[in-house]
């Protein structure tokens, strides 16, 4: 859950770098797992970066958990699928910077190509890259420091080289179960089916994802279905194609779940990209 309960608009973001716009939030709050509401899965169509500060937390990202300490740095790429995992009711703090890349942006290729999705800063990075995040967070900052501040976040995490051990796996039939719905989400009708694949019961299935990723295992796949047919219709598919490749049967009941998930239409967010 790291998302907050308002995210600005892409569209009304103060700041703009060439054809790039973000957004900076700082957050602390009490959080509990069982929390009504809380969804801890998140797909954006635009990249999304969290800086842990506080709270045991881990994060499952392409498929892999880890565990996160203080500074470690979560990188979702846009419509990439990733769930948060509190591990229990406590005080969470974390900053949150949402970064939308245009197609003729500079930064595209540097958010697409960096080099891992967690990364873990020495304390004297992490000391620098706080003080960067505080400036960037402060309203009565002009737009050009707070432009600068995030160009050298940005540098920081380019020379950020350590990388964060998968250090909490799933069980590894929970493992196989997850790299199947990443490989093969659209081929999957139902959570019955991928029960039947790997020769599990329903209530198995159930416990399993719920115990691991605090969701059950009918949203965890319908959302990594929405992941993809996000990619498509900024491929070039059309909404009918887009429903049908990503494995939905009905286009009116995947248009729904779509605008409930990214606040827009599928037509409305194919158009905005184009």
């Amino acid at each position: 859950m790291y998302e907050p309960t308002f995210i600005p608009s892409l569209k009304k973001f103060p700041l703009q770098l060439s054809d790039s716009r973000f957004a900076v939030r700082h957050d602390r709050r009490f959080i509990s797992p069982d929390e009504p509401g809380l969804d801890p899965i998140h797909i954006h169509d635009y990249t999304e970066i969290i800086v842990h500060i506080g709270g045991t937390l881990s994060f499952s990202v392409s498929g892999q958990l880890y565990s996160l300490k203080k500074g470690d740095i979560v990188i979702s790429r846009r419509n990439e699928l990733h769930v948060g995992v509190f591990q229990k009711p406590e005080e969470y703090e974390y900053f949150c910077i949402w970064i939308d890349d245009g197609k003729q942006s500079p930064l595209l290729d540097f958010l697409e190509n960096l080099h891992a999705p967690i990364l873990s800063l020495d304390a004297e990075t992490q000391k620098k890259m706080y003080n960067l995040l505080l400036s960037m967070t402060d309203s009565k900052g002009s737009h050009l420091q707070q432009a600068a501040d995030f160009l050298q976040f940005l540098a920081l995490l380019q020379l950020t080289k350590k990388q964060v051990e998968q250090n909490n796996a799933f069980p590894q039939p929970l493992q196989e179960i997850l790299n199947d719905i990443r490989k093969n989400a659209a081929d999957i009708p139902s959570t019955r089916a991928l029960a039947t694949r790997h020769f599990i019961s329903d209530a198995t299935l159930d416990r399993w994802f719920k115990k691991h990723l605090h969701v059950s295992p009918h949203v965890f796949l319908e959302s990594e279905k929405l992941a993809l047919s996000s990619k498509l219709l900024l491929s070039g598919a059309s909404v009918t194609e887009a429903c049908m490749r990503s494995g939905f049967s009905s286009c009116s009941y995947f248009i729904s779940r779509f605008k409930n998930k990214f606040g827009k239409t599928p037509l409305q967010y194919k158009n905005r990209r184009e």
